[in-house]
């Protein structure tokens, strides 16, 4: 077997590979980062690694915003959408960030967690991507997300963006309900 390095320049310290597939596009996240010594970068190739581009830091800590850049652990994609993505993010020392991005990683969503330790791991449920779970070492977290469009333009709460219901031009509300494995 031949192995050929597709690192790209500057890239140090890999923790997380994810692969989307959807629209028959092949697209492929890196995450980086070792605690807070070697900050966290995420990068994308739509090449199969030929190029690459470092689309953004590492997320912030969820709960000590002076942690930036964290190392990303570990990367998730939307088996229908290869822009939407969920990160596992943290540091040796507890400062960790749950995140999801619609635009690839350009921007992110913090989700609220309320965990003890740094998350190191994600999946969506392939049959169901409105299902994410992540663990952190010591629990499973089951992060269930659904949305509703609306019809009018008058509700204060809808915004535009990303419609798992398909239905363009619509503002929406997203609802996620998030649990541990006993269902608190």
């Amino acid at each position: 077997y031949n192995w050929t390095k597709v690192s790209p320049t500057g890239f140090n310290c890999g923790n997380a590979i994810a692969v989307g597939y959807a629209n028959n596009d092949t697209t492929i996240y890196v995450g980086s980062g070792f605690d807070l010594t070697d900050p966290g970068y995420l990068w994308v190739s739509k090449d199969l690694g030929k190029t690459w581009v470092k689309v953004n830091g590492g997320p912030t800590a969820y709960l000590d915003t002076t942690a930036k850049n964290l190392p990303i652990l570990d990367i998730a994609v939307n088996p229908n959408d290869n822009d939407s993505i969920y990160m596992a993010a943290g540091s040796i020392n507890d400062n960790y960030a749950f995140v999801q991005s619609i635009d690839g990683g350009v921007t992110y969503n913090y989700i609220k967690v309320n965990a003890i330790k740094t998350f190191d791991a994600v999946m969506i449920k392939k049959s169901s991507p409105d299902t994410v779970l992540a663990t952190n070492g010591r629990e499973i977290f089951l992060y269930d997300v659904t949305s509703s469009y609306f019809e009018g333009d008058k509700n204060e709460f809808g915004e535009y963006g990303y419609n798992r219901d398909g239905k363009k031009g619509k503002k929406q509300i997203v609802v996620g309900l998030l649990s541990d494995i006993d269902g608190n």
